[in-house]
């Protein structure tokens, strides 16, 4: 049984949000992936301000 993912990554196809998800493979951790589409200032709502007062991606 494979373990739950315990890190959850917000971010869009940027480069800095390619490059996290591509250490979290390589390093073999589990994660979870949710789309933060940066056009539509989705990184600015509220709920996203609560985890990451910046209001930038990747988190």
């Amino acid at each position: 049984m494979a373990p739950k993912p315990q890190i959850k990554l917000y971010t869009d196809s940027t480069p800095n949000g390619i490059k996290v998800s591509m250490a979290l493979e390589e390093l073999g951790l589990p994660y979870e992936f949710e789309h933060i589409d940066i056009s539509t200032n989705r990184q600015k709502e509220p709920w996203f301000l609560e985890i990451n007062p910046n209001g930038r991606t990747p988190l």
